[in-house]
């Protein structure tokens, strides 16, 4: 199956809603877990206009873009100097993305509990970087 440029848009802003309201719901762990992956969809997508055909490839063609890691995501998508270039001269971004650019899916095998804090931080900082990246290449 392959995933369009528009399915991994729509299921970036699901996963912030549901990130959102579980966070506003005190399910911290999994608010912080689903907001993590409304940043890679949203990096996904914009590797889909990579694409001929405006889709992710499928994993027999390219293995490098089923990962997690947002820092390679960036590179894969060939945004590394021009997002560099933005966080150096944006504070707001920069700040965002020392947030977020360490998350990993094996979050979910670590320990439930997590105060309010981190999740609330991550989301908003999941905002930033998803303004910056709909602004410049939605």
């Amino acid at each position: 199956m392959t995933t369009s440029k528009q399915q991994f848009h729509d299921l970036s802003s699901s996963f912030l809603k549901a990130a959102e309201l579980l966070n506003s719901q005190g399910q911290f762990h999994a608010s912080y877990y689903l907001a993590g992956y409304a940043v890679e969809c949203a990096l996904k997508a914009y590797i889909c206009t990579l694409s001929l055909k405006d889709t992710f490839p499928p994993k027999r063609v390219e293995k490098s873009h089923y990962i997690h890691d947002f820092v390679t995501l960036i590179d894969t998508a060939n945004l590394k100097r021009i997002f560099d270039t933005a966080k150096d001269g944006d504070k707001n971004l920069n700040t965002a993305f020392s947030i977020i650019k360490d998350w990993s899916p094996d979050i979910r095998y670590d320990e439930i509990s997590m105060d309010a804090k981190k999740p609330n931080d991550f989301i908003l900082a999941t905002k930033e970087f998803l303004k910056w990246l709909q602004t410049n290449y939605s």
